[in-house]
């Protein structure tokens, strides 16, 4: 009966822990950093988060937390309210749509496909935020794709860290 009481603390803490490592992520998706000239860069964190659960352990990024994730986004940083919620929604649903297949394929593809998620996003967050522009705005956004897509590697280890800490029997790629 005891170990039934340790087993259920080690797995509250497991998922304590990645919804810890979430709220940093959350966090960090707003901070901006300053470059030598003219844009900041805004890595898509939270893209990369979703897209590495959605694969692992879609159980963790149900459609309702992306969609939440969205919406806090939007309202923190002041954008169109659903842009983000649904943005976030439809790559959790696509990419756990095709985890069987990203599962089984090398690393490199896998990012490949975090770069296309992440290229598609920026797009239409430019197509509804910045288009009336001209062309010029998407520039911010193109550079916002690219290191995000650099940044994955890292930002992956650190993630496949934070699922080790998972209990063994919740580790499982069901």
């Amino acid at each position: 009966m005891r170990k039934l009481g340790f087993d259920s603390a080690l797995k509250f803490s497991g998922f304590a822990f990645i919804y810890a490592f979430f709220l940093i992520v959350f966090l960090l998706n707003f901070v901006v950093f300053p470059l030598p000239f003219e844009p900041a860069i805004v890595p898509a964190f939270v893209v990369m988060a979703i897209f590495y659960w959605a694969i692992y352990r879609p159980s963790i990024v149900p459609p309702v937390f992306c969609f939440l994730l969205g919406i806090g986004a939007d309202l923190i940083a002041n954008f169109p309210l659903g842009l983000h919620a649904l943005s976030f929604t439809l790559l959790q649903w696509f990419i756990s749509s095709q985890r069987r297949y990203l599962m089984g394929q090398p690393y490199i593809l896998t990012w490949l496909a975090l770069g296309l998620s992440v290229f598609v996003i920026e797009l239409v967050r430019w197509i509804v935020l910045e288009s009336s522009d001209g062309f010029g705005a998407i520039f911010d956004n193109f550079l916002d794709f690219i290191i995000s897509f650099l940044l994955f590697p890292i930002v992956n280890l650190a993630l496949v860290r934070v699922h080790k800490i998972l209990p063994a029997g919740q580790r499982e790629y069901t």
